[in-house]
């Protein structure tokens, strides 16, 4: 009989004791996966504690201007599984995100990279590092014996990390330096903001996987699939009121991401996402979700109800492209 489980995902960054605030304190990074079976209970977890691992070893790559990849991995052939390229690929990743935005990003990427025979369906990582490091992005990639780290034979995961959380990480990472614009952060009134910032960074990592092989095409192709369901509906204008915290389900979030990408693209025909982030932090107040709408007036001469209206139109034509690019890649 075949089982049935359920995945829930937690990533967290917590202080290390009292001293979370002191410079060199340690920050530490955990992050749990864990199933649940069809009658609710959880299945047995794995401890993964990379100082536990006598092969670890410690990888620093040049990301320019005094940047640095750096790699924890207990993998002793990363290289040969195709590591160089992985490393040119984040490169071209903050190249993107820099070229895209107009803006700088200044920082460093903490990578654990750690291989298993095969990947736990139910894991919790913890790892601890020093909070005076210049860290953007501290991040889990894990992969199975014999799963490349580039190529067109990289895990899929691997392309998920390279082409999607990537990106769009390093897109908050830059909205995330704008003062002027405000955030909306858990437990705090929601600014409606949202939409703008997810819509940014989707679109940050749609066109950057666009540009690079079948596989990783085929994210920057599909855009958020379904999200254009949510560009017709009656309550479309619910986009704009979009706070972090809320009670959708897993599909209604998923939609909110792609609606909101496809209306920062309709809003791109107006005035390029350079010059829209240079308007923002120009502006004469810091920029909430009603400062957004009028910006949109004044840059697109539009109200909400029409981004939404053109969002719909060019959500139509693009997501027929998956299935279509599915079947040439197949076809090869």
């Amino acid at each position: 009989m075949m089982k049935h489980f359920f995945l829930v995902f937690f990533s967290l960054l917590i202080g290390a004791g009292p001293c979370f605030a002191s410079p060199g304190a340690d920050l530490i990074f955990s992050q749990e996966v864990f199933a649940l079976t069809a009658a609710g209970e959880k299945m047995p977890t794995v401890a993964v504690d990379p100082l536990e691992m006598e092969n670890l070893r410690r990888l620093d790559f040049d990301l320019g201007r005094g940047r640095v990849l750096r790699i924890e991995t207990n993998l002793d052939d990363a290289e040969k599984r195709g590591l160089p390229r992985f490393v040119s690929m984040v490169r071209e990743c903050f190249e993107h995100i820099e070229a895209s935005t107009g803006r700088s990003l200044d920082g460093d990427i903490l990578l654990y990279l750690i291989g298993f025979d095969e990947v736990p369906i139910s894991y919790s990582f913890q790892a601890a590092y020093s909070a005076s490091e210049p860290w953007l992005e501290v991040r889990l990639l894990m992969v199975e014996e014999g799963e490349f780290l580039s190529g067109g034979e990289a895990a899929d995961n691997v392309v998920d990390f390279l082409y999607d959380t990537l990106p769009h990480e390093l897109g908050h990472d830059v909205l995330n330096g704008m003062r002027n614009l405000e955030h909306d952060i858990d437990g705090r009134t929601s600014f409606q903001t949202r939409w703008f910032i997810e819509g940014v960074c989707e679109y940050l990592a749609k066109t950057f996987s666009r540009g690079h092989t079948a596989q990783a095409q085929q994210h920057g192709l599909a855009m958020r699939a379904g999200g254009s369901e949510l560009l017709t509906d009656t309550q479309g204008t619910a986009l704009f009121g979009w706070q972090q915290q809320n009670d959708l389900l897993t599909r209604q979030e998923s939609n909110r991401y792609g609606g909101s990408m496809w209306a920062m693209m309709a809003w791109f025909e107006s005035i390029p996402l350079k010059a829209l982030l240079d308007q923002v932090e120009s502006a004469a107040q810091p920029m909430d979700g009603k400062g957004l709408v009028a910006l949109l007036q004044q840059t697109a001469g539009i109200a909400p109800d029409q981004l939404l209206t053109r969002a719909y139109v060019m959500a139509q034509q693009k997501e027929r492209l998956p299935a279509m690019a599915r079947a040439r890649i197949e076809g090869r």
